[in-house]
This record gives structure tokens, C-alpha cells and sequence, in this order.
């Protein structure tokens, strides 16, 4: 862990996938930069626009259709440079990229790059020195898909910016995990932090205490690449060979969890975007690992073990030229996930 310093010479980036999170995640990171001189840019891969209970409460309204959504992204930008200027910046430092609300996991297992795209343009065109992003072991499916197109991203770039992992939806992480980077909040600062989070008119209705709990005495970031054995998730150990991947899986029962659990596998094959899935199957037998690309077969996964340490043995061949290989398994639990995303393989582990 070290203390975070900007000067006039860094250019930070701050990625947010809805308006709020920049306030929330690195609401005095932003501060920080720009008091000490360096060029600052906030890209929101969406505007907030899908959030409805959070609308049905600040406009009292009950139903919901597209025109009512396209307003409530609307206001929601607007929101959001209010809170830039409360932090002290200009509102024209803000780029909304308007992509779906809630679609962003969507977006990165589908078979055309777009999220990881729209993302790599914004990093060539602004060039940072520090980014900021959400951390890739997220509960919010929004988040952590949002965080893994960041790295595809930077996958083949010559000249990689310092990354720095905010933490919003993950409670038991925010509480336990130890920060690769702290940075100490002046009162000055966290004031104008809880302005900025007040900015967010929309979002107070249900969670305003929640909210305003975020403007605290340290802004923590996290490490980008968190790898198989973070405390709580599934994936706890892997294992690579010839066109061979094994996990070693542990099972919880957990209250509201739903649905058949389901590994994605999201990375790059040379200058090619690779994405597979396969449903975890019964003891001892076998399901086909799908190429997202086409629904095609690229392959084999089998499980075997013990109920509470699952062992998953995937092959396909290439498997192992896949870098970075990043690899999440499925179970919802509510809205949001079990667990995010871990590093399996790559030349950034």
C-alpha cells in the first residue's frame, strides 16, 4: 500500500459506468488532480437512464416507458456536471459515451468488441497517466463488465496507464480488503465530496445516507487484477496447460441466489476478442464450452469433486494462448452477482 501523488504532469482518467459513481469512487481523486494542475477527463459509459425504483421514488411516478427513461438520463447528466462543479471542475470534462443502462455486461460478451472499443478510443484520444475505474470483483454486473473492457482495451496499448480500482457495490470488500493506494481526505475536501454527492439529486431518495457515507477520510483503489483466492469468491485457485484450464470452485449456499451457475471467459487471442461460456454440469459429466462468436462448439468443460470444492476441468484448444483470460462465474443473486471478475491468465497478472 502507498499513498497516491498527482502533479501537473499526470492526466487522469476517471471511468464511471453510471453518473454518481465518479463522485462516490473518486470524488477527492478528482479533487486531488485538479488542484495540483493535471488534466482531468470523467467518461460515463452510461447516463443512469434503467434505474427505475430510484425514479418511481424521486418523480412519484409508477410506470415507467423509454420517453420517461431518456428524461432520467437526461436529468442524470445534468446531475452529474453539477457535482464536477462542486468538486471544483469544469462540467466539459465530462463524456458521456450513452450506452445502455444495465446492458454493459451485455455489451462485453457480445460478438462485436463495442464496449471494449467505444472505451480504447477515449483512453487513445484523452492518453492518461492514471486512470481510475471501477474494480473488477463488483456486484453490479454494470461495474465489473465495464472494468474487464477497460483492460481488453489496454490489452495491445504500447504505454499503460497507473490503474486504480474504486470499490462502490461490494460492502464486504470496502470493509476487509487491504487498498493498494489510500489518499487522506482534507475536511476541505470531503465537504465539497458530500456537495458533490448531494448533486445527485435523483439517487438520495432511497440511499441518501448510504451515499453520503462514501465522502469519508480516505478514498481507497484497490488492485485492477485481482486473481483466483480473493476472500468470498467462487474461482479460489487455476491451473493452465496445453489447451487446458483448471478451477478449483467452491460452492456456498447463499439466500436468493437463482439459476443455473454459468462460467464466462472473456479475453484476447492475439488481435482477436475471444468470449466463451459454459454451463457448469452435473457432477461427472460434461457440457460444451460456446464460442460466443457463433455459437459453436470450441470445446469441453467437465466438473467433479465435492459439493463444497468443485473442480472444473475446461479444454479447448487455444485455450491457453488467450491473454489476459479473465473468467467469472454466474449465480445472481437479486440484481446483482455473486462475485465479479478474476484475472486467470495474462501478462498483466
Amino acid at each position: 500500500m502507498d499513498n497516491l501523488d498527482l502533479s501537473a504532469a499526470d492526466r487522469l482518467l476517471v471511468v464511471a459506468p453510471h453518473p454518481d459513481d465518479e463522485t462516490l469512487g473518486a470524488g477527492g481523486l478528482l479533487q486531488r488532480a485538479s488542484t495540483r494542475g493535471a488534466a482531468v477527463r470523467v467518461c460515463y459509459a452510461t447516463s443512469g437512464e434503467n434505474n427505475p425504483w430510484a425514479q418511481r421514488g424521486f418523480e412519484h411516478r409508477l410506470v415507467i416507458g423509454a420517453p420517461e427513461r431518456a428524461r432520467f438520463g437526461a436529468l442524470r447528466q445534468a446531475e452529474a456536471r453539477t457535482a464536477l462543479a462542486a468538486l471544483g471542475l469544469e462540467p466539459a470534462c465530462a463524456t458521456f459515451l450513452g450506452l445502455p443502462d444495465q446492458g454493459l455486461r451485455r455489451l462485453l460478451l457480445a460478438p462485436e468488441p463495442a464496449l471494449p472499443t467505444s472505451l480504447r478510443v477515449q483512453i487513445d484520444t484523452f492518453r492518461p497517466t492514471t486512470l481510475a475505474m471501477p474494480s473488477p470483483l463488483e456486484l453490479h454486473p454494470d461495474h465489473s463488465a465495464l472494468a474487464v473492457a477497460v483492460h481488453l482495451a489496454l490489452a495491445d496499448a504500447a504505454k499503460r496507464p497507473r490503474l486504480l480500482a474504486y470499490i462502490v457495490h461490494h460492502p464486504a470488500l470496502r470493509r476487509t480488503a487491504v487498498p493498494r493506494h489510500v489518499l487522506a481526505l482534507s475536511d476541505a475536501e470531503r465537504s465539497r465530496k458530500l456537495a458533490a454527492i448531494a448533486a445527485h439529486r435523483s439517487q438520495l431518495v432511497w440511499r441518501g445516507s448510504w451515499l453520503a457515507a462514501f465522502a469519508a477520510a480516505e478514498e481507497r483503489f484497490h488492485d485492477a487484477h485481482p486473481a483466483p483466492g480473493v476472500p468470498g469468491h467462487p474461482i479460489r485457485a487455476v491451473r493452465a496447460g496445453r489447451g487446458r484450464l483448471e478451477l478449483d470452485l467452491v460452492g456456498r449456499p447463499r439466500a436468493r441466489a437463482f439459476g443455473r451457475r454459468r462460467l464466462w471467459l472473456v479475453g484476447r487471442r492475439g488481435d482477436r476478442q475471444v468470449r466463451l461460456t459454459a454451463d457448469l454440469p452435473a457432477l461427472g459429466r460434461e457440457r460444451p464450452i460456446v464460442d460466443l462468436a457463433d455459437g459453436t462448439a470450441a470445446g469441453r468443460c467437465r466438473l467433479d469433486g465435492p459439493p463444497w470444492r468443485r473442480h472444473v476441468v475446461l479444454e479447448a484448444t487455444g485455450l491457453d494462448a488467450i491473454r489476459p483470460l479473465w473468467g467469472h462465474v454466474e449465480r445472481r443473486i437479486g440484481f446483482f452477482d455473486e462475485a465479479g471478475w478474476v484475472l486467470l491468465a495474462g501478462p498483466d497478472r
